[in-house]
């Protein structure tokens, strides 16, 4: 696990750019991990005098790259420890596992001595190492997310957001119109099944799955999932507020239901919100 070297031991490392090394190393010592102002973390790294050889320059721990050693004598390969204590970091993680597949520059030579299209000489291709092509063609999981987490949408009485494309025709475009939301879809669901009256909007999904062709609820025959409505700041107020009710309120067959406060109906969600002692002024 050392890195290079590089720099002035060897400038011609494949990750010198522009006469530094694109990894940043020799690493810096310090005496414990920090967090930088860019959340990334500066790991702890002591200036210990030992002394390795690699390609017949020696190097100090300043070439060390971070690792666990259990992993690399129970796995036998190299392996890359990284701290992900920071919300970027994690960012950056998944962003590294989904990134898809590797891909490499061809550059292909015309023999004959005629004239080369540079334009067209060069093709970004898709490139699938040897491992990779022996997972695929044994049909191994490429990834796997548990449990299932869906979004779910709410909007206000007859102001159901509605997606289409620019070559969408006409005709498609007004369906969408008559197609129910998946908050429609509840409404009308607790109005025909009884057991779905026991059940919030979030909580919806561990008993039902949502049918995009048709645009309806249908009972979940196996798996699970789970529920959740987008986070919504207090200062959009009735977003806000119905965000609040969908995720108490059970059995509503309408908006009206949702405002509806041991039999009285409620002009507004924040006054619903406020009879519930959901929040604590209705005033403002």
């Amino acid at each position: 696990m050392v890195h290079g070297p590089c720099g002035h031991l060897n400038i011609k490392s494949q990750c010198m750019i522009n006469g530094k090394c694109s990894k940043f190393f020799p690493k810096a010592f310090r005496d414990r991990t920090i967090i930088d102002k860019a959340d990334f973390s500066r790991y702890q790294r002591r200036d210990n005098g030992r002394i390795v050889s690699k390609k017949i320059v020696e190097v100090d721990n300043s070439f060390i790259i971070p690792y666990n050693a259990s992993l690399l004598l129970k796995f036998r390969c190299h392996i890359n420890v990284k701290y992900t204590c920071q919300t970027s970091s994690i960012k950056y993680l998944f962003k590294y596992l989904h990134k898809g597949n590797d891909r490499v520059i061809a550059t292909f030579y015309q023999s004959n001595g005629s004239q080369v299209d540079e334009i067209c000489n060069y093709y970004d291709c898709r490139y699938i190492s040897a491992c990779e092509a022996a997972w695929r063609l044994f049909g191994y999981p490429i990834q796997m997310k548990e449990p299932v987490v869906i979004r779910l949408p709410f909007h206000y009485p007859d102001d159901m957001p509605i997606l289409y494309k620019d070559t969408d025709t006409i005709q498609s475009v007004v369906e969408i119109f008559f197609k129910k939301s998946m908050l429609i879809g509840w409404f009308k669901e607790n109005e025909e099944h009884i057991d779905a009256r026991n059940l919030t909007y979030f909580e919806f999904l561990t008993k039902f799955v949502w049918n995009e062709k048709h645009h309806m609820w249908t009972h979940r025959k196996q798996g699970y999932a789970i529920g959740r409505i987008s986070q919504i700041p207090p200062m959009n107020k009735e977003d806000y507020y119905l965000r609040l009710l969908v995720n108490i309120q059970k059995g509503c067959t309408s908006f009206n239901d949702l405002r509806t406060v041991d039999g009285v109906v409620y002009n507004s969600f924040k006054d619903a919100c406020y009879a519930l002692g959901l929040v604590q002024s209705c005033a403002g």
